[in-house]
């Protein structure tokens, strides 16, 4: 979506409503935007009211006064952090300078730096150069050693990212994606086997709509991982297609292995003999098209 407006326009207004509780998760949405290289303002409303109601209660021209109150996204952000904190309290004052100045570390000139301190000495009555110098002196915190877990999902191995881009070129409907029958594959990734599932139902239907997963799923996990790799045209040419036979073949290889474990396991619980031969004839199938695959290799 961030990309679809940056082809149109290169400022973008977002309206909120005036109750900021959850807006935090918002914000996620507005660097997206700013990532994507638009200029982002965000336009507050009074407390309790949406843009609809400014309108329908107030006029047209109460909303083009709110449009003319839009402020840059890294205000917002202040503005966002301030609304968590009570000012009128010391400890909930010192708090909110300390995320604050985190907020201003981000500013891309000195000159906002500036402007954005003297805007906190005003909120907060702390002098312009102690927060200059608890800026300058708070050193950048050191990322968090990851667990196995997130260290495992950062570096993605070759089948996550396979699963990845077979599913982008599927959801985006890719030419060389249209034949492909994700029934065969087995998603190891729970969130790879839902957006598997929505296309196959999408297909069904008669089309595919990217959007609709944003209702069924967190934008910020793997539908986010997808999606991106659409960006700069990484699904698109001969090179697109090449590297999606790549990676179909990796997950179909992988989808046998797991049939042929769960064989074996069938094989070792199976009682009678007809049912022993059965198992044993699908694990050479399996095994046969793995071999194929693989190029004559098991």
């Amino acid at each position: 979506q961030a990309r679809l407006c940056k082809r149109f326009t290169d400022a973008v207004f977002i309206s909120y409503d005036g109750d900021f509780a959850g807006q935090k998760a918002n914000l996620r949405g507005l660097d997206i935007l700013k990532e994507e290289g638009l200029r982002v303002r965000v336009v507050p409303m009074p407390e309790g009211l949406d843009p609809d109601d400014v309108v329908q209660k107030q006029g047209a021209e109460a909303y083009r006064a709110c449009l003319d109150r839009a402020m840059p996204l890294i205000d917002f952000r202040i503005l966002a952090v301030q609304r968590k904190y009570d000012l009128s309290k010391t400890d909930e004052r010192r708090d909110f300078v300390r995320e604050a100045l985190d907020v201003v570390r981000e500013a891309e000139s000195a000159t906002e730096r500036e402007e954005l301190l003297k805007k906190l000495s005003a909120l907060s009555g702390v002098s312009g150069a102690a927060l200059q110098r608890d800026l300058e002196s708070k050193p950048s915190a050191p990322p968090p050693d990851p667990s196995p877990a997130r260290r495992e999902e950062t570096e993605a191995n070759g089948e996550t990212k396979a699963a990845r881009f077979v599913l982008a070129a599927c959801l985006l409907s890719k030419p060389y994606a249209l034949g492909c029958d994700l029934e065969q594959l087995e998603f190891s990734d729970g969130e790879h086997r839902r957006i598997a599932e929505y296309i196959l139902e999408g297909r069904r239907a008669g089309q595919v709509r990217p959007s609709g997963l944003f209702d069924l799923m967190d934008a910020d996990g793997e539908l986010s991982e997808v999606l991106n790799l659409d960006y700069g045209d990484n699904l698109d040419g001969p090179s697109a297609e090449r590297c999606f036979g790549d990676c179909l073949s990796l997950l179909l290889r992988s989808s046998l292995t797991a049939r042929i474990a769960r064989e074996r396991a069938r094989y070792d619980g199976a009682e009678t003999a007809e049912e022993k031969r059965e198992i044993l004839l699908r694990i050479q199938n399996y095994t046969d098209q793995r071999k194929k695959l693989s190029g004559g290799n098991v």
